[in-house]
């Protein structure tokens, strides 16, 4: 009995230092006012919002707003022919390319699904190969991330509905892509082990 008396005392004691410490540090105590719904409150948070979406609108739109001819950029393959060709010839003007740590993360993103690590972006900005953008993205082509992304991309494409989970045994090895997919289309496998889709 005297144990329980002790320990309600205890808790009686902390909850009064709680609450007198409290009042100093509670924000609500000091402006009850600024949590309650108001109508004006409801407007002047709105109106804050808007003034600072067009604040960044504007200074995004003022510093991105620059644009090159197409005929200008850079060409590395028949695909950059054909668009940048095209473009040209309708006078429609180009982004300008982008900085290397916007590229790693877009190109990461789109290969992988994943951002870059901490390490992989510094490593790539500290990297002074002209060509370091062409070797990221054969790397990244050959990673096992490529391989996950792009396999259950195809499992949704094609319609799975087995258990499935990617890995960079999916495929039979040796097997190329088009032989895989034709199966796939078919219905049909070679083994159910072979083909884990």
């Amino acid at each position: 009995m005297r144990t329980r008396w002790f320990i309600f005392s205890i808790l009686l004691i902390g909850s009064a230092l709680l609450v007198s410490g409290a009042s100093n540090d509670c924000t609500f105590l000091k402006n009850p006012d600024e949590f309650t719904v108001s109508a004006e409150r409801r407007h002047k948070m709105r109106s804050d919002i808007t003034s600072q979406f067009q604040m960044h609108l504007s200074a995004a739109s003022n510093g991105a707003a620059s644009t090159v001819d197409a005929s200008t950029m850079p060409r590395k393959n028949f695909i950059d022919d054909s668009i940048f060709g095209r473009m040209a010839s309708a006078g429609i003007q180009s982004a300008p390319l982008t900085s290397d740590a916007e590229f790693l993360r877009r190109v990461t993103l789109d290969l992988t699904g994943r951002i870059p690590s901490g390490e992989e972006v510094q490593a790539f900005l500290g990297d002074t190969n002209p060509s370091k953008r062409d070797l990221k993205v054969d790397a990244l082509i050959g990673s096992p991330e490529f391989v996950d992304k792009w396999t259950m991309f195809s499992v949704i494409c094609l319609g799975s509905t087995r258990n499935h989970r990617p890995s960079t045994g999916t495929f039979p090895d040796g097997m190329p892509f088009t032989s895989t997919s034709r199966i796939r289309l078919r219905a049909t496998s070679l083994t159910t082990k072979s083909l884990a889709i």
